[in-house]
């Protein structure tokens, strides 16, 4: 049997999975709903604990994850820069795209204590998977996925670095924030998928978060419960 290089299963995998998720079944199903002209907006705010679970990606504490999907009656342009989000009363703002959070996270990290000898490292790799979500959607195929490795300095270990912290590492974390983001597309179906908020919160302070969309002419506001 012929093998394939890693390489090539990776590119495979790339081609076949769009950018985005797939929509919820029916616009009922997302907790923030609204809808104008023709187009339904449902939304869902994802708890801290859901993204660390659902992110290999470090997004806390600096942003907000919000799962957004259109469903339209008539082809519409979807772009990330059609969104705002408004947290209380003091922050306006618009959606951060993956490359911008990656290379943000890189630089923020700083280089590990020497004396350290666990390495901490995000990974890329292939995967087949298939079976129903939480939702009886059917889904399968080749595709990639982006996880956390952990290695043991010294002689055959990896190289000492922070997590995070090298070109390698952006590229992974961009590839897996922008393989789930809302895609920008040109649609008459049904289109899902997350945007990243820039967001400062103050710890055990409740915040009452408003998702605002406006494509073309149209203006649909729907509070995030």
């Amino acid at each position: 049997m012929r093998v394939l290089p890693i390489c090539l299963l990776a590119a495979v995998g790339l081609a076949e999975t769009p950018a985005g998720i797939r929509p919820r079944p029916a616009i009922v199903d997302y907790p923030a709903r609204a809808e104008a002209d023709g187009i339904k907006l449902g939304a869902a705010l994802l708890p801290a604990e859901q993204v660390k679970r659902m992110f290999a990606t470090d997004l806390s504490p600096g942003y907000v994850v919000v799962e957004v999907a259109l469903y339209p009656e008539q082809e519409i342009e979807v772009s990330r820069d059609d969104f705002v989000l408004r947290a209380g009363a003091g922050q306006t703002v618009r959606p951060a795209s993956p490359s911008a959070i990656a290379a943000s996270i890189q630089r923020s990290n700083t280089p590990r204590s020497k004396d350290s000898d666990i390495t901490v490292y995000p990974s890329v790799g292939v995967v087949y998977s298939t079976g129903p979500d939480i939702y009886g959607r059917r889904t399968g195929g080749v595709g990639t996925t982006a996880g956390v490795g952990v290695g043991v300095g010294g002689p055959g270990g990896p190289p000492s670095r922070a997590p995070g912290s090298t070109d390698a590492d952006r590229r992974v974390m961009q590839t897996e924030l922008e393989e789930k983001s809302l895609p920008t597309q040109a649609t008459a179906k049904p289109v899902a998928g997350y945007l990243y908020f820039p967001v400062t919160t103050t710890k055990g302070k409740s915040v009452v978060y408003e998702l605002e969309y406006y494509g073309g002419k149209r203006k649909i506001r729907a509070r995030l419960p």
